[in-house]
């Protein structure tokens, strides 16, 4: 029974940095976004 409440434990934790990981990668696109945004002339 520990055993399965640990595998449960390391699933939920590796669950919830995929989740961090997915969204620092869009937040990083939209980041990307806006310096692409700010450097052109035109969309200023």
């Amino acid at each position: 029974m520990a055993l399965l409440d640990w595998i449960w434990l390391v699933r939920l934790i590796l669950e919830i940095l995929k989740g961090i990981a997915d969204m620092s990668a869009d937040e990083r696109k939209a980041i990307a976004q806006l310096r692409l945004d700010a450097d052109d002339p035109e969309t200023t």
